[in-house]
């Protein structure tokens, strides 16, 4: 990086944490340590602008689930058959099985309950 004015920067992994946090950040990116309020703050106020601005326009979520997925869970967690989420979401019986067999297979779940209990606990749904 030559430093001329306008050129960005690039960080890797721990010299962005040391960069944006101080001496705690690269403790903190490996898990290993605390950041002071004031610093987790900042941290959390860019996760939530990363959210806003970058995942949700795309129809995706911090754990990495899509808009589509959070409702079928949503659906699944209030008692509705995958026929009837089927209906009420214009997809086929297939299509709410594929979604439902992603998730379980992404996150390593059992089955459905394992799924909805995950999704409760993430703050998916």
């Amino acid at each position: 990086m030559s430093g001329c004015p306008g050129e960005s920067q690039r960080f890797s992994g721990t010299m962005f944490w040391a960069h944006q946090f101080g001496a705690a950040g690269p403790a903190v990116a490996t898990g290993d340590g605390a950041l002071p309020p004031d610093r987790l703050g900042r941290l959390l106020d860019r996760v939530a602008r990363l959210q806003r601005n970058v995942l949700e326009p795309r129809g995706l979520h911090l754990g990495g689930t899509s808009a589509r997925e959070i409702e079928v869970l949503r659906l699944v967690a209030e008692g509705f058959s995958t026929k009837e989420i089927a209906e009420q979401l214009c997809y086929s019986q297939r299509t709410v099985k594929a979604i439902m067999h992603d998730i379980t297979n992404r996150f390593h779940l059992r089955n459905r309950p394992h799924a909805v209990a995950y999704a409760l606990r993430e703050g998916l749904i």
